[in-house]
């Protein structure tokens, strides 16, 4: 079963709506990339625009970073095809590697489509590693959430924590990572809300205005 033992996933297998990851090789395995696949082998994903990896179909954005439509080829760049799963149970998300898995439910895929073509034409945000990144962009694909700070960043941060201080004091350094892991999901974010993806391409319209 896809999520217990691993994410791994065939090609065949993915559907449309589907949130995908590649552990990237150039980063020692440490960072996927996330994105969203909408069928016919294309992916739609939120990238800082390294023309190296990925073939952009669109470009709209209103900061350093773009969201991109590339096949998926392009966008496991040589890795390992993943899909992130949603609605998992506390122990189960415990259990997992940060950046694969999610305790919020995911929306029916037509949502998850809307969102991640509006954004493809309208553009996402300001690409940043520690405060909206792909994962982000994936999740809110995914959820309609945001909150505030990157899922990604804290899940690195906590699987840091676990490496030096759960080996060294587990009586007090698993308590710690288990909270800080669950803290750092999405649905335990205090600030996330649902955002209508409308409501996003109005705010990057207005600031490519206010710029003109």
């Amino acid at each position: 079963m896809v999520g217990v033992l691993s994410n791994r996933i065939s090609r065949e297998k993915l559907k449309r709506g589907d949130h995908i990851y590649s552990w990237r090789k150039k980063a020692a395995y440490l960072i996927a990339h996330h994105g969203i696949y909408v069928g016919d082998g294309e992916v739609i994903h939120f990238t800082m625009g390294d023309r190296g990896d990925f073939r952009s179909s669109s470009s709209d954005s209103s900061g350093p970073g773009s969201v991109e439509s590339c096949t998926i080829d392009r966008f496991l760049s040589g890795g390992k095809l993943y899909i992130f799963t949603y609605g998992v149970s506390e122990a189960h998300f415990l259990s997992k590697r940060g950046g694969t898995c999610s305790l919020a439910a995911s929306d029916p895929p037509v949502d998850v489509l809307h969102r991640a073509k509006s954004l493809l034409n309208n553009g996402f945000s300001g690409y940043d590693l520690f405060k909206s990144n792909c994962e982000d962009f994936a999740i809110y694909c995914k959820t309609g959430l945001l909150g505030d700070g990157s899922v990604q960043a804290s899940a690195f941060v906590c699987g840091i924590f676990g490496a030096i201080f759960i080996p060294l004091i587990p009586f007090v350094g698993v308590p710690i990572f288990c909270a800080a892991r669950l803290g750092s999901d999405i649905s335990f974010n205090e600030h996330a809300t649902k955002v209508p993806v409308e409501s996003l391409a109005s705010e990057s319209c207005t600031e490519i205005v206010n710029e003109d």
